[in-house]
């Protein structure tokens, strides 16, 4: 159990270089830093939330299920471009909420795949907890929230409603 969360906390990490070094270099390392004290809890929130899809896919990858690694995948891959709309978020003041909220239904996402296909430790207390919940219900109910409060956020921003 320890190579996956080692493997999650080196890739937020890397994920936060990252994020300086792109604003770093579009515009100045003083801006970077001025950027994520302004916007601390969304980087810190989207770099922690990487940080635990990759912890659990390097988790599932070693249950060697073809399916759930394809499905893992996949969310890994949305998650991905989530934090990419993040580190460019000065483009638009919505994307760190949709980033954060991409978040929150990969990890629901790679849970549920683990839950269905039968890949977690039963004797681990955490993963016992979580997998004793409707993890179906939700999902759908994160992806519901999310796209009703990014839609607020668009409102918000000056957008579309």
């Amino acid at each position: 159990m320890k190579k996956p969360i080692i493997y999650g906390i080196i890739s937020g990490i890397i994920l936060l270089a990252v994020y300086f070094a792109i604003l770093s270099l579009a515009n100045s390392v003083d801006h970077a830093i001025s950027q994520f004290f302004s916007m601390w809890y969304f980087i810190l929130a989207l770099a922690i939330g990487f940080g635990i899809q990759v912890s659990l896919f390097t988790y599932v990858r070693s249950y060697k299920n073809a399916l759930a690694a394809t499905s893992v995948s996949v969310s890994g891959g949305v998650s991905t471009t989530s934090m990419a709309a993040c580190c460019a978020h000065h483009i638009s003041d919505i994307l760190p909420i949709v980033g954060l909220f991409s978040n929150l239904i990969g990890i629901n996402f790679m849970l549920h795949t683990m839950k269905k296909h039968n890949m977690f430790d039963k004797n681990n207390k955490l993963f016992s907890k979580i997998m004793k919940q409707d993890l179906k219900f939700t999902l759908k109910l994160n992806i519901i929230l999310s796209f009703i409060i990014t839609l607020i956020s668009i409102n918000y921003a000056g957008g579309i409603l």
